[in-house]
């Protein structure tokens, strides 16, 4: 009986995993599409580096086309249809908002007003600092 009550709420809460929406359409699995390109975000709350969480965008239904594998903050950007994603589209993945950051850095050069818009590029560094993130 136990057993059994226990297997009903595993393959609830198991259900409940499967039918959340992703913030974008799943890609067929990894190194299969148009292209893979990596950018690496560091993001800083105060003056404390961020740990950026692994396996964002990842799970055993879906991989979005922007995800991270670990915490080193490389965005993996992997896609099997032709179009560009945006650091928003990764936040959005994430589940959190990109709010309002004092200071934005691309490739290590000021954005005068940081935007959700930058595009996520092969080999580019995004670098956000703000008053406070969590």
């Amino acid at each position: 009986m136990a057993l059994l009550l226990l297997g009903g709420l595993g393959g609830y809460y198991l259900l409940q995993i499967a039918t959340v929406s992703p913030a974008l359409p799943c890609i067929g699995g990894e190194g299969g599409g148009l292209y893979h390109w990596h950018t690496q975000l560091n993001i800083f709350s105060g003056a404390t580096k961020f740990a950026i969480p692994a396996s964002i965008g990842r799970s055993a239904f879906c991989l979005e086309p922007v995800h991270t594998h670990d915490s080193t903050g490389l965005i993996h950007i992997e896609s099997d249809v032709n179009r560009l994603y945006s650091i928003g589209d990764f936040f959005a993945v994430w589940g959190k908002p990109f709010g309002s950051p004092s200071q934005m850095l691309v490739n290590g050069t000021a954005i005068p007003t940081p935007s959700p818009t930058v595009i996520l590029y092969d080999q580019e560094s995004i670098e956000l600092h703000y008053a406070s993130f969590a």
